[in-house]
């Protein structure tokens, strides 16, 4: 695991990384879990199909990639 940029985000001495990133960050991860729930739900479906979990999953996989391409984007633009 990497831990490089939440080490930027939490370090108070480096204002490059800033409230926009840090939110980008903290929704990326809230994505990854979504998807993580998703696939291992997918083997004991119980309130939505497999294709409903497979759906959602591939969704949150794509929004936590633009989330963190957008916390990168933030940083540079500072």
């Amino acid at each position: 695991m990497n831990l490089d940029i939440l080490a930027k985000v939490i370090d108070s001495n480096d204002f490059t990384v800033g409230g926009g990133s840090a939110s980008a960050i903290a929704g990326a991860m809230a994505a990854g879990i979504v998807s993580m729930v998703c696939k291992l739900s997918v083997n004991k479906p119980v309130q939505l199909t497999v294709e409903e979990y497979e759906k959602i999953s591939q969704e949150a996989d794509e929004l936590a990639k633009q989330l963190l391409q957008g916390a990168d984007d933030d940083t540079k633009a500072y």
